[in-house]
């Protein structure tokens, strides 16, 4: 089927020849188990580094003598959560080629190889994309991203990367930093849950791992 869209429709130009282009790519891969294996090999690591704060536009509004109104682009600083997913790829055309087509829609912005992701909506937490070495990455953080292109980033060692390589699975929670975290956010929190949240603090980590399935089983552990 890929080879006969590609012998009629192939070559086109612009976007419908994007769009045909990313159409046989994507069938070529999805009838193949194996292909789709390469795409998304199935390991994914979400990190929440912390809070930062980064200057965000926002519309005001101006009256006149007779209340009429007018918009103003503003900015402010606030606080965001800083974080980072990244997941690797044997096979990033599919990646590669959605971010062509929205490069030609203005949705996408190329900042030489890390693509912002142009939107009107909480556009301080809208990722940054990067791919990079068969890895996927997507940051709100440019200049993190900007340093794992360039090879300059050193991660700082610590006892969570150990529990990650050792384990196919793991969960791991700074529990006592939790409290401080949803007061810098400024996260709503119900009064009955006030006590229990502000105990936190008083905890270690909580981890939760597995080494994978044993036959049809997937076995889960936890401590703190």
């Amino acid at each position: 089927m890929p080879a006969i869209v590609n012998k009629f429709y192939g070559g086109m130009d612009g976007k419908i020849g994007q769009i045909m282009d990313l159409f046989i790519t994507a069938f070529d891969i999805v009838v193949d188990e194996k292909a789709v294996a390469k795409v998304f090999k199935g390991d994914n690591l979400f990190v929440l580094n912390g809070v930062s704060q980064k200057e965000v536009k926002y519309i005001d509004y101006e009256y006149d003598e007779d209340y009429n109104y007018k918009e103003i682009e503003k900015t402010k600083m606030e606080k965001i959560p800083d974080y980072l997913w990244m997941f690797s790829s044997d096979d990033t055309r599919v990646f590669e080629k959605i971010l062509a087509i929205l490069i030609t829609e203005n949705r996408v912005v190329d900042h030489d190889g890390i693509y912002e992701a142009v939107t009107n909506e909480i556009d301080q937490i809208a990722p940054y994309i990067l791919i990079d070495k068969g890895i996927v990455f997507l940051s709100n953080n440019m200049e993190q991203l900007k340093q794992i292109k360039s090879n300059s980033y050193t991660p700082t060692a610590s006892k969570y990367s150990s529990i990650l390589k050792k384990n196919k699975f793991s969960l791991v929670l700074n529990t006592k930093k939790i409290p401080s975290l949803i007061d810098e956010l400024d996260l709503p929190v119900h009064r009955s849950m006030d006590a229990e949240i502000k105990n936190l603090s008083q905890y270690g980590d909580f981890y939760m791992i597995s080494n994978g399935m044993k036959g049809d089983r997937f076995l889960l552990g936890s401590r703190r």
